[in-house]
């Protein structure tokens, strides 16, 4: 190989040097500059690093923050909450509790109701059974319509007292005893309460009770639960011991509940205690406090006036009626249809009300209207929804007044016509009802003619007749209409009307050819057949008392806002107010470290608790009634408002804490007192979650 420096001659020791003193430097300048940069990569390094646990623990705070703040509002909300469901079970109670006593005289009554009302069918439908045997002594079409019509009311009573029997059976022969459910008392050793629904009205009353003094304990308990069960270390709700602002009544304030007579318009109310339908509540007060049966169960009958009226023509087929009327007018209870039926004529009728207002109704009065409506359906000839609503409230009134006792006639039917006059014109005798039955046909030709009773030309009631009952005593031989058979009486009377399509009469005009002229009247024949029913004469006896407690101190009672330290008032909601702030605010408190990996003493807090704090407030409120009855109270996170009054409540807070350890460390309650009375300022001024 040929060595370039020398080249081709001899070597030159000058250029050697030369290159190797160059080559030197080159290479000692470049190892130098790599020296550098390594250096400032470990700078780059050292810094970025450190910014990224910055980051991780900035990353870390914030969530932390989040969390705690998090756990505040649920131990807010779940504190509040168990308060607002506290207020909710004793509403639930006070409600339930009148429920139990509203069943009392119902259902205490139902053995005599259904007694009486059996021994009523039974007298009605024996009669029938005589008169049916007796025969009848009218002749052709007529007498079978009349046989009918007997036949349909005889099985009409039949069925009702089939109805009645194996009740009577089960609640007055033995199967049941009504007093082991509505009897304060059935006399036996140790005394009451015995009844089911007492104690299960008392049983209520210790359940709203024992709310009472543990909801305060139990919202505690539930407010710290949930906010560990977040994340943080210590959570505490404001008030520490919560307490209902609630005060056990008396059970007289029960009597609004089941019989006050409320009424309520849109500028007041209207309330008294005497009979009425009940549904108010004992403090009610216009308009935020009228209790659920106004206002949540919306149970009520609305009173209004006209306001249009318009002319609507007669009913197809029927004209305008006049004259007429019988011989007989008896007045009183009817059953049944007419087949007069003369009231579907035109004429004005309203068309739209305004309503002034309502009156409420209470669970006394529901219980006897479900019964009023299942008798009009399955029992409209007895008496057994009468005989409920007045056995009901004299048994009522025991309970609010048991000073005097009452008593009911007991019906006793004399169904003999004979026996029955002989009975009435004794003075001693008190004949309180008589009873006959109608059968009627109304037809456009006259009886006797060769056209009675075709059809085309009739109506009858046959299929359903009447039965009427007037009060005291008719005597039948009075009238001035013919007797015809043992025990009918036939009465026989015109009227008149311009149309009736069932008859055959269509309209028509005095003068065909003028459509001005006045129109046609018909002559309408009307047969009527009254046939004896009965009397009652039965005795007074008097009506038994459940309400038969020696000591009042054991009634159950209703729970009552205690509106002795403030009230709450609709037209003053805000809820930073009075009450409202004091009894029906509440502030959650959680409090957490942060939890930094690395640098912690760069993100300690400032809260002398080396702690991360947060607080939220929430509010208890009844949208519907600001009532203990009322079971809507509900719950909201609201912002925090008046620190400084948080800040006194933590203070009185300590004390409490000290009561329950197990729940709240009276150092968490002092350190975040002191924390937030560092930054009233700051919280006041620049605050608002």
């Amino acid at each position: 190989m040929i060595d370039p420096l020398v080249g081709t001659g001899a070597a030159d020791p000058s250029r050697r040097d030369m290159f190797s003193a160059t080559h030197w430097k080159r290479g000692h300048s470049e190892h130098a500059r790599s020296g550098q940069v390594l250096l400032i990569t470990l700078l780059a390094l050292s810094v970025l690093v450190a910014l990224i646990f910055y980051v991780y623990n900035l990353g870390v705070i914030v969530n932390r923050r989040m969390v705690v703040q998090h756990s505040a509002d649920s131990v807010a909300v779940s504190g509040a909450g168990w308060m607002a469901r506290s207020m909710n079970v004793i509403a639930m109670n006070n409600c339930g509790q009148s429920r139990m006593i509203a069943l009392v005289p119902v259902l205490d009554s139902m053995p005599l109701a259904v007694e009486m009302s059996l021994h009523d069918t039974i007298a009605w439908e024996q009669r029938l059974t005589e008169q049916l045997a007796l025969g009848i002594s009218e002749p052709g079409q007529a007498g079978v319509m009349l046989r009918d019509g007997l036949e349909s009311l005889h099985g009409r009573i039949e069925l009702q007292r089939d109805i009645l029997r194996p009740v009577d059976e089960v609640f007055n022969r033995g199967m049941f005893d009504m007093p082991t459910v509505t009897h304060w008392s059935r006399g036996l050793p140790g005394g009451g309460p015995d009844g089911a629904l007492w104690q299960a009205a008392i049983t209520l009353d210790d359940l709203s009770r024992a709310t009472v003094q543990s909801a305060g304990y139990l919202a505690q308990a539930n407010a710290t639960s949930f906010g560990q069960a977040n994340g943080v270390q210590t959570s505490f709700l404001v008030p520490v011991i919560p307490q209902i602002p609630a005060i056990r009544g008396q059970f007289d304030h029960f009597k609004p509940v089941l019989q006050a007579r409320l009424a309520v318009t849109g500028t007041g109310m209207d309330l008294h205690d005497d009979e009425g339908d009940g549904g108010a509540i004992p403090n009610a007060d216009f308009w935020h406090r009228l209790g659920p049966w106004a206002r949540l169960f919306r149970w009520r009958d609305y009173f209004s006036t006209p306001s249009a009226w318009e002319w609507v023509p007669p009913s197809p087929g029927r004209g305008q009626d006049r004259g007429g009327g019988g011989s007989i007018g008896l007045g009183g209870r009817t059953n049944g249809t007419s087949a007069r039926d003369r009231n579907v004529g035109g004429g004005w009728r309203v068309t739209e009300r305004v309503v002034q207002g309502y009156r409420t109704y209470g669970p006394f009065s529901w219980a006897l209207r479900r019964i009023d409506n299942y008798a009009s359906r399955e029992l409209p000839d007895t008496f057994f929804a009468r005989y409920m609503n007045r056995l009901a409230r004299i048994k009522l009134n025991y309970m609010f007044d048991s000073t005097n006792t009452t008593t009911v006639v007991n019906p006793e039917w004399i169904i003999d016509y004979n026996q029955a006059r002989a009975l009435a014109d004794q003075s001693s005798v008190v004949v309180h009802q008589t009873m006959f039955y109608l059968i009627e046909i109304v037809s456009s030709v006259p009886e006797g003619s060769a056209n009675w009773l075709v059809p085309g030309t009739y109506r009858t009631n046959s299929p359903e007749p009447l039965a009427i009952w007037t009060d005291g005593w008719t005597d039948p031989s009075q009238w001035p209409i013919p007797k015809i058979g043992d025990h009918i009486w036939k009465d026989s009377w015109t009227y008149e009307t311009t149309e009736d399509w069932d008859l055959g009469i269509y309209a028509q005009r005095e003068d065909p050819a003028d459509p001005d002229s006045p129109p046609q009247w018909n002559t309408v024949y009307v047969v009527q057949w009254y046939i004896w029913g009965g009397i009652n004469i039965g005795q007074e006896i008097e009506v038994s008392n459940p309400a038969n407690w020696d000591d009042a101190s054991e009634l159950p009672a209703p729970y009552l806002l205690d509106t002795r330290i403030g009230d709450y008032r609709a037209v003053d909601p805000d809820s930073d107010q009075g009450v409202r702030r004091s009894h029906f605010t509440f502030l959650g408190i959680a409090k957490d470290s942060p939890h930094t990996d690395v640098w912690g003493s760069r993100f300690s807090p400032i809260n002398p608790s080396k702690s991360m704090t947060s607080a939220a407030q929430a509010k208890l409120f009844n949208p519907t009634s600001w009532d203990l009855w009322t079971q809507n109270w509900q719950v909201q996170l609201t912002p925090v408002t008046m620190w400084d009054d948080w800040v006194e409540r933590l203070a009185d807070g300590a004390d409490q804490a000290g009561q329950i350890p197990e729940l709240v460390d009276i150092n968490d309650v002092t350190d975040s007192q002191e924390y937030f009375h560092r930054l009233l300022n700051v919280l006041e001024n620049h605050t608002n979650h």
